[in-house]
């Protein structure tokens, strides 16, 4: 990427030298470039979606549910880090919609399931394709080894995110008060 946000991460790291010399600014720099590569993500996906009337969440929920079959909104929860209420409009957006249909769990009639109608089907079908086809042509000036190389440092900044639920040396503000009590 030549100018514009590689400029500001230069920028970044000239102050960072001059203003803390002695100490790294890689993780600053690296964190900077998450963010950008996070938004322009979203903006990715809103770009692909839009021309089927659907949202990144919506995305995800039919492609979980095309990929993995029918689920139970707690463990879209989980898979998809969404809240109970963000999950419950989503889902119930896609039943307006006649893409999703809510049912009783047969090992469990006290909690329901969510499944794809037919129609869910041709249309996850259709986005998960579409996706692909975009993603496909954003990496298609990358070589195999480069996104492998890619995919695995995504990976193990997945692991350490998951390994520790609060960065080393910060606490969160509830654990702050219960010791101050």
């Amino acid at each position: 990427m030549e100018g514009g946000f590689d400029d500001t991460v230069r920028a970044t790291a000239r102050s960072w030298r001059e203003e803390f010399p002695g100490h790294d600014a890689s993780p600053v720099l690296l964190f900077m470039r998450l963010g950008y590569l996070s938004k322009r993500l979203q903006l990715f996906h809103d770009d692909v979606l839009r021309s089927h009337g659907r949202t990144l969440t919506e995305y995800q929920v039919l492609a979980t549910l095309r990929m993995n079959g029918a689920q139970s909104p707690t463990r879209l929860n989980g898979l998809l880090m969404l809240t109970r209420a963000g999950m419950t409009n989503t889902v119930d957006r896609l039943e307006g919609a006649g893409l999703v249909r809510r049912r009783a769990d047969g090992a469990d009639g006290r909690s329901i399931r969510i499944h794809l109608t037919a129609q869910g089907v041709r249309h996850a079908e259709e986005l998960l394709l579409d996706e692909r086809e975009a993603q496909q042509e954003l990496l298609s000036g990358m070589g195999r080894s480069e996104r492998r190389a890619i995919e695995h440092a995504i990976a193990s900044l997945t692991a350490a995110f998951d390994g520790q639920r609060t960065p080393p040396g910060h606490e969160t503000r509830r654990r702050r008060r219960r010791r101050s009590r």
